[in-house]
Formats: structure tokens, C-alpha cells, sequence
């Protein structure tokens, strides 16, 4: 097949182009940055895709992450679109577009799916995410990266303690119950049932009477995206000074250090590095690789985690309903659940170094035997 991708600049893009051209289809590529611009219609955009369009004939166009503008494309000009997301949730505000008969969307969290599924929408898909681990296989471990445990990624900049600075009494109360219940509570997101349409407007009307007329008016779905943040920066804070107070810790995030100096004085920090040549590095010269989910993700396995069991490296992470059906705990990976158990898991496996190593090789090997790009494009191109 001749394929076009619209790449967004994501960390699968290299891989699934490999993967498809290995399966003897041709490509073609349209490169767009949406993160500050409108998904659904956006003329830059869709002018780049007529460009391409018009250079060569498609039978099919693949995005990582469902673009409603692409799904629009597609529906005008009738050819099949497939999506396969990396981002949980998905950054979309409404399912304008997802209905379209030209769509085949692919979720890697099953609670994702099951949501959209309910609302009627049944050419959404649920499949694991993928990593290359020939890619992988040369990697050496690295000095420069040497250390007990190592965490990448960003520690969140929630909105939460500014809005909730601005509700009403009754609803700052709710909203921290709702983080007291979510706290250490892994494998679902109880923000999307707890919060209501009600509260949310509640709280905006409250904003539009002590503000300004004008002022900011929250939909629910972005209530429960600033709570998911902010209790994801509780956790990975707890956690990372925890840990740090008995072992090396090495953060890896584009964050500001100055301000993350103070509160994590005794974490070695680093700033953001690369997906392709230091990321690798690091997970495999690390002893211990910690992820700590985005708590949105309610079931499904972040590609940090593959990344992390594909580089050979040893995976200590947050309970995910996923991680524990597609992997054998205690054999390809652990699993925490809380910051304690967390915290004692590592310190046992720091002094286990034999049973460490073969942990990492069981999660090398099932990423190897069930983490296949050939096997997720032979799925993805398969269905109708």
C-alpha cells in the first residue's frame, strides 16, 4: 500500500515508518505541530495535506493520535484513516469527527476505549503500545547516567491550586477529597465519576461572579485533566524524595531545576534528555527505573514502561491493570502500590542484584515475544 503519515512529532514516528516500510508499504510523510493549534479545522494544516495529496496516490493515511482534522481530510476525499495514540487521554475536547465512517482509532488504555465505546462510538480500538527492541539491543550502559534509580519525565505544573483558589468553599472541600481518595489509589481515576456537570458549573458561575463576566469557564473534562496532573505531581514528589533520602536518585526533566532544588534537595538532577540516544543510556545504566504513571491513564501501559523492558532495563512501577495481565509481575517487572511499598521494593531489589538482573530479562524477553511493531501494524492494516 502507499501510505501517507502525518507526523506530530512523536517519539513513534521513526519506528512506525521503519516498520511499515519493512512490511513492504510505501510512505510518505506530512510533518504538523498541533500542541498550540486547533485539531478539528486548521487551514495550515490542510493545506499541507492537499500539497501532499496531490504528490502521489494513498490508499491509506496513519497518524499517531487521532486528529480530527485528518479524520475530515479523509472522509472528503475517501480514503481510510487509522490513528494509534500515544496520549492518554486523548487531547480533545469533544468527539466532533470521531464517527466518521473513514476512522479506525487504536487506544492503548482499555478504560479509554470502553469510554468511548459507550458512547455509541464503535470504531475505537484497544491496542498496547510497541517497542523496537533491535533499536535497542546495542546499547551500552553509560557513566554519565549511573545511578540506583532514575526517573524521566516531567513532574506536572498543575492549574489545580489556582483554580481551586477561586471556587467556592464547598467545592475546594470536594476537590480535595477527591485527592485524598485518589492518593495511592492505582488502576482507576475516580475524578471522572466524582465530578459532576453541577460542580462544574457551580464553580463558573462562582468564577464569573467574583472574577469578571469574562472570566475562564471550565468544562469537566478539564476539571479532571488539572486534578490528574496535580495528584500525579503529589505522587511523583513523594515518591522521588522518599527514595532519595536513602539511595541516588537521578531525575531527567525539562522542569525548572531551581525551583525543584528545593523541594527535592537531595535528587541528582538532569535535564531533559533524548528519546532516540540518551534515553536508552540512561534506562539501561540505571539500576532500578521507576515509572510513575500519569494518573489519566487508568489502565494502560505507558510507552516509558516498554521503553524502560525493551532496553533490558528493570522496571519498578505504579500498579497498572495492563502491566499486570500483558507482563508476570515479580518476574518481567514489579509493581508498587503505594509510596511505602514502593520504597521497600526498591530497597530490597538494590540488594538483590541476581534476582534484579533476571527480573530485567524476563521483561526484556516478553517485550520482545509481545511488544512487536511487526505485530501491532499487522493488526492495525488487518482490520476492516
Amino acid at each position: 500500500m502507499n501510505i501517507l503519515i502525518v507526523d506530530i512529532g512523536s517519539y513513534m514516528f521513526p519506528d512506525i515508518r521503519l516498520f511499515l516500510e519493512r512490511a513492504g508499504h510505501h510512505t510518505a510523510d506530512v510533518y504538523h505541530d498541533f500542541r498550540r493549534e486547533d485539531h478539528y479545522h486548521n487551514p495550515a494544516f490542510e493545506a499541507k495535506m492537499d500539497a501532499a495529496w496531490k504528490s502521489g496516490s494513498f490508499d491509506l493515511v496513519f497518524s499517531t493520535n487521532f486528529l480530527p482534522a485528518v479524520a475530515f481530510f479523509c472522509h472528503e476525499h475517501h480514503v481510510r484513516y487509522i490513528s494509534w495514540s500515544y496520549d492518554c487521554p486523548l487531547n480533545l475536547e469533544t468527539e466532533e469527527g470521531f464517527d466518521l465512517s473513514c476512522n479506525t482509532i487504536y487506544l492503548y488504555d482499555k478504560e479509554q476505549v470502553r469510554a468511548y465505546r459507550a458512547k455509541g462510538l464503535d470504531n475505537v480500538y484497544h491496542l498496547p503500545l510497541a517497542v523496537n527492541c533491535e533499536r535497542l539491543k546495542n546499547v551500552s550502559p553509560d557513566q554519565a547516567f549511573s545511578c540506583d534509580i532514575s526517573f524521566m519525565g516531567t513532574l506536572y505544573e498543575s492549574t489545580l491550586p489556582f483554580l481551586k483558589a477561586h471556587m467556592p468553599e464547598y467545592a475546594q472541600g470536594y476537590i480535595d477529597a477527591i485527592v485524598r481518595l485518589q492518593g495511592d489509589l492505582y488502576g482507576t481515576w475516580l475524578a471522572d465519576d466524582l465530578l459532576t456537570e453541577e460542580l462544574t458549573e457551580e464553580v463558573n458561575a462562582h468564577f464569573r461572579k467574583t472574577l469578571s463576566e469574562n472570566a475562564l469557564q471550565l468544562t469537566k473534562k478539564q476539571l479532571s485533566w488539572s486534578l490528574a496532573t496535580h495528584v500525579t505531581h503529589l505522587n511523583r514528589l513523594l515518591l522521588l524524595r522518599i527514595l532519595s533520602k536513602k539511595h541516588q536518585v537521578l531525575l531527567c526533566t525539562g522542569d525548572d531545576h531551581e525551583k525543584l532544588k528545593s523541594l527535592l534537595p537531595d535528587t541528582r538532577l538532569r535535564g531533559r534528555i533524548s528519546y532516540v540516544e540518551e534515553m536508552p543510556r540512561l534506562f539501561r545504566s540505571s539500576k532500578i527505573n521507576l515509572n510513575m504513571s500519569l494518573r489519566a491513564i487508568q489502565s494502560g501501559i505507558p510507552l516509558r514502561a516498554l521503553d524502560i523492558m525493551g532496553c533490558g532495563g528493570f522496571l519498578l512501577s505504579n500498579y497498572q491493570p495492563e502491566l499486570a495481565e500483558y507482563c508476570v509481575p515479580g518476574e518481567e517487572c514489579i509493581l508498587y502500590e503505594s509510596a511505602a511499598d514502593a520504597a521497600e521494593k526498591a530497597a530490597y531489589y538494590l540488594t538483590h542484584e541476581e534476582e534484579r538482573e533476571r527480573i530485567a530479562a524476563g521483561g526484556l524477553a516478553r517485550m520482545q515475544a509481545d511488544f512487536r511493531y511487526e505485530d501491532r501494524i499487522r493488526e492495525m492494516l488487518g482490520t476492516e
